[in-house]
């Protein structure tokens, strides 16, 4: 049996080599986070945890993972091999914590040829979203009531109604139903805008999170905290997005991932500290608490960092 981390660096290893196929920049992170590849080309940016086994996936990285999406505007999802204890199924959307989950062949299908699934999985089976109007428009030609149908499919007929308004439909109902009726037509899921509520961006956060997070306010910047990736905050003003670094261990390989991800996104990434002599960190700018809170608008930080990225 290949071990759990084996198939988990195969998976990563073939999502990022796809995702540069098809030409994404992509930033791999070195130290554990609630992502494992940050991809973009052009407008479309994509946060991918990669999993064998999406169950694996916690409550607490699923929260860091919408919260970064949110500000960045990304499109967060987990790619996995087993759910449940079983293999995934191919063509099939499962979910965790509100984050798409599907197969690496769903994902390629899906990134690639634009073929997107027509199932989802959740508890009690798998379910699809029939197309509504043709649904009515086939009734309509058949001239048959809700209430004849529901009974001619051995469905009830709050459940065909409910069909209509848009809820999904079990597997084996569509069945009945077509039996019915004759051929349906599903709705594709859309993977890349899966989520359909927006996480809360604050947290519990610790106290220089809370000067830093206070600050980046004052200047014009929306934060999302974090506690799951190789940066403590990310702030947005506009079109400008910086990654922040707020603790000093491992800060190397912190350094890097910041590097990598802000330089995917073509934007910014620093180190926040209470003391520090060091003015950068493998190319991320470092800044003492005092001195970042000097600044007193989002053009003078931008200003500043992009002094100290050019700095030997």
């Amino acid at each position: 049996m290949i071990p759990e981390s084996s198939q988990r660096e195969n998976l990563l290893e073939r999502a990022a080599g796809l995702l540069e196929a098809l030409g994404f920049s992509v930033a791999r992170q070195l130290t554990p986070s609630c992502f494992d590849l940050l991809a973009r080309d052009g407008d479309t940016i994509f946060l991918l945890k990669i999993l064998s086994n999406v169950d694996s996936l916690t409550e607490e990285q699923s929260i860091d993972l919408r919260r970064v999406s949110n500000v960045i505007g990304a499109s967060p999802m987990l790619i996995g091999e087993s759910a449940r204890g079983e293999t995934m199924m191919e063509h099939t959307v499962y979910e965790r914590y509100n984050i798409a989950c599907v197969s690496f062949k769903t994902f390629e299908n899906a990134l690639s040829e634009h073929h997107f699934p027509f199932v989802y999985s959740k508890k009690g089976g798998f379910y699809s979203h029939l197309n509504t109007d043709y649904l009515r428009k086939l009734m309509q030609k058949n001239n048959i009531s809700a209430g004849a149908l529901a009974r001619e499919a051995g469905i009830s007929k709050s459940s065909l109604l409910n069909y209509e308004r848009g809820q999904g439909a079990s597997i084996e109902n569509i069945e009945r139903l077509q039996e019915a009726l004759g051929d349906l037509v599903l709705d594709p899921i859309d993977v890349f805008r899966f989520e359909e509520e927006s996480p809360e961006l604050s947290g519990g956060i610790s106290k220089i999170e809370k000067v830093v997070e206070s600050h980046f306010g004052d200047i014009g910047f929306r934060t999302a905290a974090v506690t799951k990736a190789s940066f403590s905050l990310v702030g947005r003003s506009k079109k400008d997005i910086i990654f922040t670094g707020l603790k000093s261990k491992s800060l190397e390989k912190r350094a890097k991932d910041i590097r990598e991800s802000s330089k995917v996104l073509g934007q910014h990434g620093m180190f926040v500290l209470k003391k520090t002599e060091e003015r950068q960190v493998s190319g991320v700018p470092v800044l003492g608490e005092q001195e970042f809170q000097e600044t007193v608008t989002s053009k003078q930080l931008l200003k500043l960092l992009r002094e100290l990225e050019e700095v030997d």
